[in-house]
């Protein structure tokens, strides 16, 4: 009985802009929002404004491979949907431990 920890707690916690540093296609604006699993921001794109979730991976047994598959799946069957854009893209940061989803910004 008692309080317990339900998961792993992130021994370091980096603002949603570090994410962006690296990537040189990509320029960081400001952060719209944070919640337990995503940090979320506008960035400006060579192609356009782009909204990008970022996933920070505490636990480094995760496997995304499965999670992947299935927004690839969602992605096919939002398509049609004009109110529901779905993300354009998903790619992995190993050296930070990180997903990112990528779409269009309206």
């Amino acid at each position: 009985m008692g309080n317990q920890l339900a998961g792993i707690a992130p021994s370091q916690i980096l603002s949603v802009e570090s994410y962006f540093s690296d990537i040189h296609d990509l320029e960081y604006d400001k952060s719209l929002g944070s919640t337990r699993f995503f940090k979320v921001a506008p960035v400006k794109h060579r192609e356009g404004p782009v909204v990008v979730k970022v996933f920070a991976i505490q636990d480094p047994t995760l496997l995304l491979t499965s999670y992947k598959q299935e927004l690839e799946e969602l992605k096919i069957r939002l398509h049609s949907a004009q109110n529901c854009p779905p993300f354009q893209k998903a790619a992995e940061k190993a050296s930070e431990k990180a997903a990112m989803l990528f779409r269009q910004y309206v």
